[in-house]
């Protein structure tokens, strides 16, 4: 797998502009990384959009550790690639915005929320397994600031509307890339969200 030198699309928003009928399936079974069922964070949004049934609306396991090194950081960075790819199925942003300092914007983010409020049919998801995660790659550091991009596969995802109705499968993608820009803070011990940038499939080779 070749690693992108910049992540030039929102990962997020180009896998929710797949038509449906474009939709497929697919038995790939790969093995497993990244858990998606575990203990909701405290930064679950209450305004958090309501789902239908069996659409898992956990949050990735968070990372731990209160220190700045490029563990940490590459630990954070996995954590922000997983709220991403969350988003396409549960709809709720709210989680990335959580990650932000006070008084600072995330584009990414925004451009994640305004997806889901433009988008004319509100569809939700189901992973038929957990994604992959493929490896860290530091990029760079200058000062308290460190961008560190996340390789990682997705599984495909039964999509359904929000009476739970299915649609179709969003087909797995192999090859996905998000790169983190991020921020230590000495105030809460740990890194803050300053934007991200992701790309999928094919545009992530």
């Amino acid at each position: 797998m070749r690693f992108p030198r910049r992540a030039l699309a929102l990962g997020t928003v180009a896998l929710l502009a797949v038509p449906l009928a474009a939709c497929g399936s697919s038995d790939d079974a790969a093995p497993t990384t990244v858990p998606l069922s575990v203990t909701p964070s405290a930064s679950a949004s209450a305004a958090a959009p309501v789902v239908p049934a069996g659409v898992p609306t956990q949050l990735p396991p968070a990372p731990s550790g209160a220190a700045r090194t490029q563990e940490s950081a590459n630990a954070f960075a996995t954590y922000v690639a997983m709220l991403d790819y969350r988003v396409i199925y549960t709809r709720d942003a709210s989680p990335l915005f959580a990650l932000v300092p006070p008084g600072s914007r995330c584009s990414a983010c925004e451009k994640v929320r305004q997806a889901m409020s433009d988008a004319q049919q509100k569809v939700f998801g189901v992973p038929q397994r957990d994604p992959k995660i493929l490896g860290v790659v530091p990029r760079s550091t200058k000062g308290d600031e460190y961008v560190v991009g996340v390789a990682f596969e997705t599984a495909p995802v039964k999509v359904l509307d929000a009476s739970g109705k299915g649609l179709g499968t969003l087909k797995a993608y192999p090859d996905n890339f998000t790169e983190v820009h991020m921020k230590w803070d000495d105030a809460s011990a740990g890194w803050r969200l300053l934007d991200f940038q992701a790309q999928i499939g094919d545009d992530a080779s």
